[in-house]
């Protein structure tokens, strides 16, 4: 028979190694996401880029991506993966005096495809890796 003593010491380590597995799952989500992403905001500004006006670069590094315009080193619109709550943060740095989003959000990586998109409004958007690029990179090209 098991005391009580016990049963709640076993309750706390299942407990313990079920919290674990969901924070391992996040995380490699999350790392997913963020390469899914990384890759999509690259293809979408070789894209923009081949369309021959105002060209974009592109910056990065492990847990940063930059996107400029080509010729500038400041940043129009960054995005930081923040892996230890399991999302990925942007922000549009001050350009030129003007900042070029009106807002810093957060993504989420959701499933295999998909990040979610907080707005400012507080709802949640639901894109694709490429959708969440063209979204996030629209007001930079003016489309």
């Amino acid at each position: 028979m098991h005391t009580a003593l016990e049963s709640l010491i076993t309750e706390r380590k299942e407990w313990r190694e079920q919290r674990w597995r969901r924070l391992s799952k996040v995380s490699q989500r999350c790392a997913l996401g963020w390469r899914n992403f990384s890759m999509a905001l690259h293809r979408e500004v070789v894209l923009h880029n081949s369309l021959g006006k105002n060209l974009l670069g592109i910056r990065r590094t492990e847990e940063t991506l930059e996107v400029h315009h080509a010729g500038h080193l400041q940043a129009v619109l960054s995005f930081t993966l923040d892996e230890e709550n399991g999302q990925i943060l942007y922000r549009s740095p001050l350009h030129e005096g003007s900042v070029m989003l009106e807002h810093e959000g957060q993504m989420m990586a959701a499933f295999l495809g998909s990040l979610l998109i907080l707005t400012p409004e507080g709802q949640m958007l639901k894109f694709s890796y490429s959708g969440a690029a063209q979204y996030l990179l629209s007001p930079v090209i003016g489309n």
